[in-house]
């Protein structure tokens, strides 16, 4: 047996990778996932459905590698955060899941923070409490829907229900469970948090906590029927995707705290310490401040620490969509007319954008309507230019919002601590080369990027390998896999030294202006509505 096959249960897709233990790709099946929105921020997802899209992805990889059941080690299973899953005695799922996106419970969320109870909870699971909490999503159901959480036998994440349906085995990833009624210090749940939050009477319902590294259980009979594989293979249930991400990345060492960014439509921003205890080593107590958030890793006392902002490259398509809107209107009057994607005009102009010197231009990368959930915490947070004059050009303005969202990445690691030295960068922005570039001098940061095209499934995938013990640690793992595919040779990756100090004092304005808009941005939002 030489496969290991990763289950990436995302809010986007759910792939299933296979990998050699050494981690190279055999073959990847994946079906976009679907999920609800509904008036008053309700986001849900059918349960049955995910399950069945497990089956597809499972039967098209089964196409792909014939000889699958008989060559396969281990499955593991990595997915979203955060959610609510109840599940009956019977194991069905009682109506849709709450996924992380759901707002619904905003008002229980802001009744405990002016309480300062989220200060307390943060103390214990280092991770910020918000709406798409599992434990906050609970309050709601106790006070708006007490039937539905009365019935429930088991509270899963998608996840921990994708394993039950592969396993019967009840339980939640530690990563998971520690971030959200847990103490990331002793990796198990905490009596205090449900006391605080008045969910004492439903502690029954949470599962026990499963560390998969360590453990794993077999495929039933029944899954392995649906799959198309032999009952019997272990099933590992993976820690959370940003856990498996850093990971995969090349982020995780047992000396010294190092660091990682995702540039997707969101950004994250996670700094990787190799002992819980070194998180208030250089870098001030960051963990007493209720922001941010705590993952736990498969390796002794590691963890990791995140900030994260609702929008990346989301401004990046916005702004290109505008000024290609321009160019398509044009076309149009002179019956020109032709399509222009969006993409395709960001890298046709990406060294033109380079060759565009920084100006007194400031831009905040608030854009999505639902404001800013992350890093600053406000739902009235707006985009905004701050420096406008007529004689910028439209490389000047593309050149500001990637310059914001750099702002916005160094803003989230002020928050963790320290600015790091190097930077393990991935996502779709960084198929841009003037971001990556721009992106490494407002940060001061050389970046570091994986020639590996599946990091998440690939950590994912190295967690089922030490609970086989094809591994004797993590260390030893990542040394083996991860670390031949990380390079420092991008020549885009390198800061721009000339640019320290504007860059430095810009982003102290940055910073300024925040604070200075906050009342406005709420004001605007009075008039709005």
């Amino acid at each position: 047996m030489d496969i290991v096959v990763s289950l990436d249960c995302g809010i986007a897709k759910i792939k299933a990778i296979a990998f050699t233990v050494q981690g190279r790709i055999i073959a990847c099946a994946e079906v976009v996932n679907a999920y609800t929105v509904s008036k008053g921020g309700m986001v849900e997802q059918n349960p049955a459905l995910t399950w069945k899209k497990v089956v597809f992805v499972f039967h098209e990889l089964i196409q792909k590698i014939p000889n699958l059941s008989s060559r396969l080690l281990v499955i593991t299973v990595t997915g979203q955060r955060d959610g609510t899953w109840l599940i009956d005695k019977r194991g069905v799922p009682i109506g849709n899941a709450l996924l992380h996106l759901d707002t619904r419970s905003e008002s229980m969320l802001q009744n405990l923070v002016n309480r300062n109870i989220h200060v307390n909870i943060h103390s214990l699971t280092g991770s910020r409490i918000n709406a798409g909490s599992q434990s906050i999503q609970m309050l709601w159901f106790k006070k708006y829907a007490k039937s539905l959480l009365s019935r429930a036998h088991t509270v899963f994440h998608c996840k921990e229900w994708v394993y039950f349906k592969l396993t019967t085995e009840r339980g939640c990833d530690v990563s998971e469970a520690c971030s959200t009624f847990g103490n990331f210090k002793t990796r198990s749940y905490e009596t205090e948090i449900f006391k605080m939050l008045g969910l004492t009477a439903y502690r029954n319902i949470i599962p026990r906590i499963i560390s998969g590294e360590r453990e794993y259980y077999p495929l039933s009979i029944a899954a392995a029927r649906t799959l198309g594989l032999k009952s019997g293979i272990p099933v590992v249930l993976g820690y959370v995707d940003l856990a498996c991400l850093a990971i995969g990345l090349g982020g995780f060492h047992t000396k010294d705290v190092h660091s990682c960014s995702v540039i997707e439509p969101s950004g994250v921003h996670m700094k990787v310490y190799p002992n819980h205890s070194s998180l208030s080593r250089g870098g001030g107590n960051v963990i007493k401040s209720p922001s941010g958030h705590t993952v736990l890793l498969p390796y002794k006392q590691s963890v990791l620490r995140f900030q994260a902002h609702n929008a990346a490259t989301l401004n990046f398509d916005w702004i290109a969509s505008v000024l290609t809107g321009g160019v398509v209107a044009i076309y149009r009057n002179q019956s020109l007319f032709k399509a222009i994607d969006v993409h395709d005009f960001l890298i046709d102009i990406d060294k033109d954008i380079l060759r565009t010197e920084p100006v007194n231009l400031m831009y905040h990368p608030y854009i999505d309507p639902i404001g800013e959930s992350g890093l600053i915490n406000d739902k009235y947070a707006q985009a905004q230019w701050i420096g406008l004059t007529s004689d910028l050009t439209y490389l000047n303005l593309l050149r500001s919002v990637y310059e914001g969202v750099s702002y916005a990445a160094r803003h989230s690691y002020e928050t963790l601590g320290t600015t790091p030295k190097h930077i393990y960068f991935t996502g779709s922005g960084g198929a841009l080369t003037s971001f990556r570039k721009i992106f490494a001098s407002v940060l001061n940061a050389r970046l570091l990027t994986t020639s590996h095209q599946e990091p998440t499934a690939l950590g994912a995938a190295l967690i089922g390998c030490l609970a086989l013990g094809v591994y004797s640690n993590l260390d030893e793992a990542c040394k083996k896999v991860v670390d031949p595919y990380v390079s420092n040779e991008d020549p885009y990756g390198s800061p721009d030294p000339t640019l320290r100090t504007h860059y430095s004092n810009m982003f102290k304005l940055y910073k300024e202006a925040i604070t200075t808009s906050k009342p406005l941005w709420k004001k605007l939002h009075t008039l709005s509505s």
